[in-house]
């Protein structure tokens, strides 16, 4: 029989849980506390370079690309 090989991925978790933060729900994840509830999806299409610098600037702005586009839209109607 073979000498039992060690769990490499199992050497990689991290063995200690008393500095974890408690977990989150997701949608507590993607959501800002300052930003009403986007509770409606829709599917838009876009082209792969404006999704792709859509979700750089996200990124880059802490947010995500529904809170911008939900912004945008608000910004549009409110000026009609």
């Amino acid at each position: 029989m073979a000498p039992k090989r060690p769990n490499r991925l199992a050497s990689t978790l991290p063995q200690g849980t008393e500095n974890r933060t408690p977990p989150k729900k997701v949608a507590e994840t993607l959501r800002d506390a300052n930003e009403p509830q986007l509770d409606r999806r829709t599917t838009i299409y876009l082209s792969s370079e404006t999704w792709r610098e859509a979700k750089i600037a996200a990124l880059d702005e802490g947010t995500n690309i529904s809170q911008i586009i939900e912004k945008l839209l608000k910004d549009y109607l409110t000026s009609k």
